[in-house]
């Protein structure tokens, strides 16, 4: 679980991060759900965003997806509207090994 909490503590920071940086919003939401075996980190803010979608995925996003499907997880995002951004993260509680097959 140590290492589950490591991995949310990184999207969160990122997630907050990115809100700082880039969306002008003024209000941030972070909801932290367990149900069973796997935990949902949902963060939403108010701010601009591409209308239409989640916008450019720079390299704090993308190393967010990254980190989540080394873990087992899985990454939504998308612009909320009329404005805002959201960054959904579902993992499971223990670490799911991934096996790549070998040629």
């Amino acid at each position: 679980m140590i290492e589950t909490s490591i991995v949310l503590y990184r999207v969160l920071q990122e997630s907050l991060t990115n809100i700082l940086r880039h969306s002008d919003a003024d209000q941030a939401w972070i909801d932290i759900d367990e149900a069973g075996d796997r935990i949902q980190l949902t963060v939403t803010d108010n701010g601009r965003t591409e209308k239409g979608g989640a916008g450019h995925l720079g390299y704090g996003l993308n190393g967010i997806i990254k980190r989540c499907e080394e873990w087992g997880g899985n990454v939504s995002i998308s612009s909320v509207e009329p404005h805002g951004f959201r960054v959904k993260v579902m993992l499971p509680v223990e670490r799911i090994a991934i096996v790549e097959e070998k040629e």
